[in-house]
């Protein structure tokens, strides 16, 4: 078994920076970072960090609480991790939608410190709190409410929808569906007033009627389509609040005979994996996966070292996102 002499070697370091990668990542250079890295890769390196983390009475263990059926947080996720990787924590990953009785015991842990600090990407009022110059731990990934308790990384939603259905304005549709997400998700309240505020700004009435309630699954597109496709007048243009229900939408429409974008174009939101290979690829807005799971671990990091300005990190930190246009839209026929 290999031993730390034999990493500091193949790195080209000393032992003292490959003992401080363990116990003070952030005090280690990239460069030397990287090296330490793929010395303990090829070693196959094992160190007892049982042993460092009793020494500094510290877990280095952090909880991501995330919807893991989501495939767009696959990447968000990633994020995390590669910084945690660096910063020498272990990440661990837990589906609060299995078991969501177990929230309080999930938080419970950070109290009794069995992890340092928590990533959730859900708001959680009840449980984030400012004491004086202190922040608890804990920041919020990919949902945000005004005065939100706890740091919070995600994208601007009302600004990206506007944006998507501006798009959709500017190729003449006049008569555009919204299939919305789960009431309860921010998100859904954000991306539905971005699409009521294009249409407000175009001149264009809202109507109920064009709204359908969805749950962010593919089957919830697929049910969807049908009703738009009974539509009379029938939309020319369906705005769907996340890509998956927009892959639905494209297939329940073709079963219903009619042609994606020649008779309906449809937009989704996220950009994940699948959305440039549907038939046709789907245009949608682009939020920035990895960057934001880093962007979260990051911050975190400073909330358990005490890196912050009390007076700014509750502020919220909202990424750019990209209207990505492929070829299930077009200009009204």
């Amino acid at each position: 078994m290999a031993n730390i002499k034999e990493v500091a070697s193949l790195a080209g370091v000393s032992v003292a920076t490959v003992s401080r990668y363990f116990s003070a990542p952030e005090k280690v250079s990239k460069k030397n970072t990287d090296k330490v890295i793929k010395a303990i890769e090829q070693l196959n390196y094992k160190p007892n960090l049982l042993a460092r983390n009793f020494t500094q009475s510290r877990s280095y263990s952090i909880l991501v609480m995330a919807p893991l059926a989501n495939p767009f947080l696959l990447d968000v996720i990633q994020g995390i991790q590669e910084i945690a990787r660096i910063k020498g924590y272990t990440v661990l990953l837990v589906d609060p939608l299995e078991a969501p009785d177990d929230e309080n015991k999930y938080y419970s842990m950070l109290e009794t410190r069995l992890v340092e600090g928590i990533i959730d990407f859900k708001v959680q009022k009840r449980l984030n709190k400012k004491h004086g110059t202190r922040i608890d731990n804990i920041v919020t990934l990919c949902d945000y409410v005004e005065n939100n308790p706890s740091p919070v990384v995600t994208v601007d939603d009302v600004k990206a929808a506007e944006k998507l259905v501006d798009y959709l304005v500017s190729l003449g549709h006049r008569h555009i569906g919204c299939l919305t997400g789960l009431d309860f998700i921010h998100a859904t309240h954000h991306r539905k007033l971005g699409y009521q505020n294009a249409l407000q700004k175009a001149g264009l009435p809202l109507s109920n009627k064009l709204m359908i309630n969805g749950d962010f699954s593919v089957t919830s597109g697929l049910n969807a389509a049908k009703e738009y496709a009974d539509m009379q007048p029938r939309p020319t243009a369906i705005f769907c609040m996340n890509d998956k229900m927009a892959i639905g939408i494209i297939q329940g429409l073709k079963a219903e005979g009619l042609r994606v974008p020649e008779d309906i174009s449809v937009v989704g939101f996220d950009d994940i994996e699948f959305a440039k290979y549907c038939d046709p690829p789907l245009t949608t807005i682009r939020q920035p996966a990895k960057e934001l799971g880093s962007s979260a671990m990051k911050l975190l990091c400073n909330l358990i070292e005490g890196k912050f300005d009390p007076e700014t990190v509750l502020r919220p930190y909202f990424l750019p996102t990209d209207l990505i246009v492929r070829g299930s839209t077009c200009a009204v026929k």
